[in-house]
């Protein structure tokens, strides 16, 4: 049984830190932080969400004996678990600058076993397109943030010369992509309703790691990870709507076009990705990061009744200045 669920682990990696987050991140509010925030620990309830309903689906699409037991067991693990880190979490106050070089370097470690993962599990060319196509569209969207005044991440370990943005959080943006798709796929095989076009199964992946976002951004935002333009008022704990508001916009578009590329070459998209293939997304990148910083001001317009919100006056404020902000001046 305990060779069966490592394999299982392994082969599902993507999915099981949806498990491992929810977790971990519970045990740092009720242990870790100083004070301890067990008001936050209810977050936990949004990527273990993610992780049912996709297990669940797996079992719908699994063989049909042994699925009770399955079903049990999974049970146990989702009521368990968070029972077991409420009943052993004890304070073991951590500073800020110490949550945040754990987060910093799991992150890191998490790239690089994702990386392996995909070369080692994957068909050809998924590597290029999570770590090599999609680094390169997470980066602007990162550093771009940055540039135009949302926000700012500063007491990193390692930066890239030249760029706003920590290594860290821009390989996130590689994990974040991988793990969104890969929970829509397990879910399309239960529904495939879900795929019958990029946009239904693009949004699909965007709601489920925004549902990750939901435990880690108000604690990162809690311990300095990065810190919010003031004029934009919290909404979840510290973290204010406009997140959220760009985490979707910025998704949504860019699963949709991956999605959408892979059907107009015409192959699944959880096989191998040509080169041809991968070339093809970063040549769409430019158009779909406009669309994506589009949908970000109309449902920021709609969230503040017009333009008068911060969101346009941080944008506003970045277009009288683009250069000098681009270039951290």
């Amino acid at each position: 049984m305990i060779g069966a669920l490592r394999k299982d682990l392994w082969e599902q990696f993507p999915l099981y830190l949806y498990y491992i987050y929810a977790l971990g991140m519970q045990h740092l509010v009720l242990a870790s932080l100083d004070p301890p925030a067990p008001t936050m620990a209810w977050t936990m309830l949004a990527p273990l969400a993610v992780f049912v309903i996709a297990q669940e689906a797996r079992l719908r699409v699994g063989p049909s004996q042994g699925r009770a037991a399955r079903r049990a067991w999974l049970g146990v693990a989702v009521v368990g678990g968070p029972a077991l880190i409420w009943l052993i979490a004890r304070p073991f106050a951590l500073s800020d600058a110490v949550v945040r070089a754990i987060y910093e370097w799991t992150n890191l470690g998490w790239a690089a076993l994702l990386m392996l993962w995909l070369l080692r599990t994957r068909p050809a060319g998924q590597l290029g397109l999570y770590f090599g196509a999609l680094f390169a569209v997470g980066l602007v969207l990162e550093n771009g943030g940055i540039a135009m005044g949302y926000f700012e991440e500063v007491n990193y370990h390692v930066q890239v010369p030249g760029l706003h943005a920590p290594l860290a959080t821009m390989l996130g943006w590689s994990m974040v992509m991988l793990m969104g798709l890969h929970v829509a796929f397990v879910l399309q095989r239960a529904w495939p309703a879900l795929g019958r076009n990029p946009l239904t199964l693009g949004t699909t992946a965007a709601v489920a790691i925004t549902a990750l976002d939901v435990q880690i951004d108000p604690i990162a935002s809690r311990v300095g990870c990065w810190r919010w333009v003031e004029s934009a008022p919290p909404w979840l704990f510290e973290v204010p709507f406009l997140n959220f508001a760009a985490w979707l916009s910025a998704l949504v578009p860019i699963f949709t076009m991956v999605l959408w590329v892979a059907r107009e070459q015409g192959f699944d998209p959880q096989g191998p990705w040509s080169r041809a293939a991968t070339l093809r997304v970063l040549l769409y990148a430019p158009a779909c990061l406009f669309v994506c910083l589009v949908c970000f001001l109309g449902i920021m317009t709609l969230w503040d009744g017009g333009v008068d919100g911060p969101a346009w006056s941080v944008f506003g404020a970045f277009l009288a200045d683009p250069v000098d902000k681009i270039l951290g001046r």
